[in-house]
């Protein structure tokens, strides 16, 4: 009982389950950050851990729910960050327009 419970100790701390265990970490603590762009930057981190994992441990359902994930997190930022840089723009063109 003791052999198979340090056995499976090594295998989580020195193999590939600890790579499961840091995205798991890393997508909880998403859901515990303030803002949406950290929660999403965090959970694709996560993501990107959980995808190494499943490639690892060839666990094909957990690999295609992360590579959505990861998608979806990566759309969702690049959105975010083009809508905040046209803010900026019609800004920038606003203040020109209203000092003519």
């Amino acid at each position: 009982m003791l052999e198979k419970l340090l056995g499976e100790l090594y295998y989580m701390t020195h193999g590939v389950q600890i790579i499961s265990f840091i995205g798991l970490i890393i997508i909880v603590s998403s859901f515990l950050a303030h803002g949406e762009k950290k929660m999403r930057i965090l959970n694709a981190a996560g993501s990107i851990f959980a995808i190494v994992y499943s490639l690892l441990d060839k666990q094909w359902s957990n690999l295609y729910l992360n590579i959505i994930l990861l998608g979806v997190n990566g759309y969702h930022l690049i959105k975010d960050k083009l809508n905040n840089q046209d803010i900026k723009i019609k800004k920038v063109e606003t203040v020109d327009n209203a000092s003519n």
